[in-house]
């Protein structure tokens, strides 16, 4: 069950920041101050993997 929750808010962490690139159309570091786009690219692809290796998990 908690692997469900975690796979949920990866997705929803993975949606948020595309959202974020998409609607202000600038890197992360300009809508947040906090990263570089490199770094939220980066950060976005290792969330996307980490969503889809706990769905396979979850098909185990």
């Amino acid at each position: 069950m908690e692997a469900v929750y975690l796979v949920k808010f990866s997705e929803d962490l993975v949606k948020s920041f595309s959202k974020a690139r998409l609607r202000r159309n600038e890197s992360l570091y300009d809508c947040a101050g906090i990263i570089s786009e490199k770094q939220a690219r980066n950060l976005v692809d290792k969330a996307e993997s980490f969503v889809d290796t706990a769905k396979e998990l979850l098909k185990m």
